[in-house]
């Protein structure tokens, strides 16, 4: 009797039994990126579990990530040299590599304390590298990297920065005239953060911006569609007559809601109502809470990378719980999301939250480096927040520190180290 036949089953058998529900998590991917989490690889880019990054079996860079492993981001290569963009979704690290010449085309592009947004764009004859730096709430700077001496050098774009505008650009409204010049248009939007009663999703008004790579210049096109910074106003007022309720069963947006007209729950479960984004008890108790209240902020932004943005909503104040009564400083942070088409508190916390995690960087040296009494977010890109520290101690301002921190769900997580630069720093 033959039993080789019979060996090659079980093994086989045995084979599949060892290896079922151990199948790689499917590698994610869209026309313009492919995403690698830990332990996979495409391209000949292996992303581990121990956060390194190699490329054909060389280190190419770590992602310092403080917990668990994030994703990593390669751009499809393009179409006549294979240029690939690889980077660290929380860190501000990115490499080029040839994927046909299975070489590293240059290191770390990215300038010291920048970042770049999801948008990648090859010249015709792949000389020069466009990506945009900022991010949600942040007006659009366009990055041009000269590939042949990988000089890089920033365009920002007109129109912006200013109190009720910022404004934006989608990836089907750019493309190339020639290896030199691109064409984009851009839209003007409201200003979240100024503008009440803010709609995103309307554009007030557009142009096209021609933009030459080789000295970072661009020549505007006539506006369409413009509406004046006064109508604008006048516009947001009458909406603001107009609605009642800030959220309803129609709203699809995290942005349709009206933030700065909105309850809140603040300390003990009690709540107030938030009018033109202020509000005030006239007639406070003494060591009766919190008194003053202010929407000082709102940012969007994907913090739960969910392909659905959450509202990150800053607030500033006054109470009287502390030992100084009537003139304890307050603030509170909130995360909103979206679910069946009304706004869904996900997160509630205030400053001393932050300063448990900025405490292991304290210098214990320097009384001026010790605690954070508040913060404001810089920008939101891929689920990460950067944050703008305020540090102080008793009697004196601390450094100027710069802290990036994910959303996990329940907490905010430290992405890197934070960054000190300037002020009293011993």
């Amino acid at each position: 009797m033959n039993i080789k036949p019979f060996i090659i089953v079980i093994l086989v058998a045995f084979l599949s039994y060892l290896s079922f529900g151990q199948e790689s998590e499917k590698i994610t991917a869209d026309e313009n990126w492919i995403y690698l989490k830990g332990g996979q690889n495409a391209l000949g880019v292996e992303f581990r579990k121990d956060n390194t990054v190699f490329f054909n079996g060389k280190l190419l860079m770590s992602c310092n990530y403080m917990e668990g492993a994030g994703d990593v981001y390669i751009s499809k290569p393009s179409p006549k040299k294979g240029l690939s963009l690889v980077k660290c979704v929380y860190d501000d690290v990115a490499y080029i590599i040839d994927t046909k010449q299975n070489v590293v085309f240059s290191k770390d592009i990215i300038p010291k304390d920048d970042s770049l947004g999801q948008f990648v764009a090859w010249s015709p004859d792949e000389k020069y590298l466009i990506s945009v730096k900022g991010g949600e709430g942040i007006c659009i700077i366009f990055f041009i990297l000269d590939l042949e001496n990988l000089r890089a050098r920033e365009l920002r774009i007109k129109d912006c920065g200013s109190k009720l505008e910022t404004n934006d650009f989608e990836d089907k409204n750019f493309s190339w005239i020639d290896n030199k010049t691109f064409q984009v248009r851009i839209n003007i939007l409201c200003n979240p953060y100024d503008a009440d009663n803010c709609d995103r999703d309307k554009v007030i008004r557009s142009y096209n911006a021609r933009v030459n790579v080789v000295t970072a210049t661009a020549a505007y096109g006539t506006p369409q569609t413009k509406i004046s910074r006064t109508s604008l106003q006048k516009n947001t007022i009458v909406k603001k007559t107009l609605t009642k309720k800030p959220a309803t069963a129609a709203v699809t947006s995290i942005r349709q809601v009206d933030f700065r007209n909105f309850t809140y729950l603040i300390e003990d479960g009690k709540t107030i109502k938030v009018t033109k984004g202020k509000w005030e008890d006239r007639k406070p108790e003494f060591y009766g809470g919190v008194y003053s209240f202010e929407i000082s902020q709102i940012m969007y932004g994907d913090l739960t990378r969910d392909g659905q943005e959450e509202a990150f909503i800053n607030v500033d104040g006054a109470s009287n719980y502390g030992a100084s009564g009537w003139n304890s400083t307050y603030n509170k942070y909130y995360i909103y999301t979206m679910s069946n088409g009304d706004s869904k508190l996900l997160y509630t916390f205030d400053s001393s939250a932050v300063d448990e995690i900025y405490e292991p960087y304290k210098n214990p040296n320097n009384e001026c480096d010790a605690s954070v009494v508040g913060f404001r977010v810089k920008t939101i890109i891929n689920s990460v927040m950067t944050l703008d520290l305020g540090v102080r101690g008793s009697i004196c301002d601390g450094p100027s520190v710069v802290m990036k921190v994910r959303f996990d769900g329940n907490r905010l997580v430290l992405i890197g180290k934070p960054i000190k630069s300037k002020g009293n720093i011993k």
